[in-house]
């Protein structure tokens, strides 16, 4: 599931002014989703996405859109038109 975010995070990431502002949400947050995710931007993103697939729609969505707020936001984000 990690490395099909790249995937994804390449279709959604132009330049670095997406990279800088996906790094915005995730300091906001400050906390990762793994010890991984601190590796780089990229690495975040991909640890996160497996979180918000996860919980997105379960029982623990809330609990995750509280722990993550900017994160969520700015992936659920992605999806919109």
């Amino acid at each position: 599931m990690h490395e099909s975010g790249h995937n994804y995070q390449e279709k959604l990431w132009s330049g670095a002014g997406d990279v800088s502002q996906w790094q915005l949400a995730a300091d906001a947050d400050d906390r990762r989703p793994s010890p991984y995710a601190a590796h780089n931007t990229g690495d975040d993103f991909c640890e996160f996405n497996i979180l918000y697939n996860t919980a997105k729609g379960s029982g623990c969505e809330e609990t995750a859109k509280q722990i993550y707020p900017h994160r969520w936001e700015k992936r659920a984000n992605y999806q919109s038109p």
